[in-house]
């Protein structure tokens, strides 16, 4: 499998470690991005170099946003459920936000 048609295609199966592999790296570079972030509030107090790692952060969830979703699809398809799971956290969101807006 390439890597184009594992993160850009919903369609094929992908194992449990490779699933993963894949989480575990796009939680990892997530958690350094946001540290880097925190970092450079604390110790610089520059809101232009705040603003610089936040939106280095928005870009790299951005762009990985639909590919972690095919390849979570993937792995559903794989355990025998829908793709259709992923909209369950939205619908919790979308609850949530309506909560809070009464």
């Amino acid at each position: 499998m390439t890597l184009v048609e594992l993160f850009f295609t919903p369609r094929g199966r992908v194992s449990r470690g490779m699933f993963w592999t894949v989480f575990l790296v796009w939680i990892v570079v997530d958690m350094m991005l946001r540290g880097a972030m925190a970092m450079a509030s604390m110790w610089s107090g520059n809101e232009v170099v705040v603003a610089v790692f936040f939106w280095i952060w928005m870009i790299y969830t951005l762009v990985t946003y639909f590919p972690m979703v095919a390849v979570t699809i993937k792995r559903l398809h794989d355990t025998g459920r829908s793709g259709y799971w992923m909209l369950a956290p939205i619908g919790s969101q979308v609850s949530l936000i309506m909560m809070l807006w009464m």
